[in-house]
């Protein structure tokens, strides 16, 4: 999928991580009025971004409400070091959170946004991050990144 912009030739790269085979163009998107997860099954993927981008633009991405991205974002902002140190700091030395986020902070999100499905409570979710920090953290990013990228995705 490649930006309107000819001059912005960003790109969205999917890779469907689980076993259950969803489509990404089965993602429903919204035109006005967002709702509460649309596809169950669309944060079954990760996604690789190679741009930054809007919190409400990923919500439309992942097909959830603006305001889940900002309880996914708060449940990583407080409990992932990587999450919260990729975000740009203000003159004042405190972290910027109103900017777009970074490709690896997308991921994350999405993976929080799957863990939360499965699990259905934010403590279950929090304990789980506790336990499994490897899963969120930024190497383990990189070197899925490099996978999806060798193989051509």
């Amino acid at each position: 999928m490649n930006s309107s912009n000819d001059d912005d030739s960003r790109a969205i790269v999917i890779w469907h991580y689980t076993v259950t085979d969803t489509p990404f163009d089965k993602c429903h998107y919204p035109t006005d009025k967002m709702k509460p997860r649309r596809n169950k099954d669309c944060t079954n993927i990760d996604i690789f971004l190679d741009f930054w981008i809007t919190k409400s633009d990923l919500a439309n991405l992942l097909g959830v409400a603006r305001s889940t991205i900002n309880v996914w974002e708060n449940l990583a902002f407080w409990r992932i070091d990587h999450f919260r140190q990729s975000y740009p700091k203000k003159s004042d030395g405190t972290f910027d959170r109103e900017s777009p986020i970074s490709p690896y902070q997308a991921w994350v999100l999405g993976r929080i946004g799957r863990v939360m499905s499965q699990v259905r409570r934010s403590q279950r979710v929090k304990s789980y991050i506790q336990q499994n920090p490897q899963e969120f953290s930024k190497f383990r990013y990189q070197a899925i990144s490099q996978q999806v990228n060798q193989r051509g995705a």
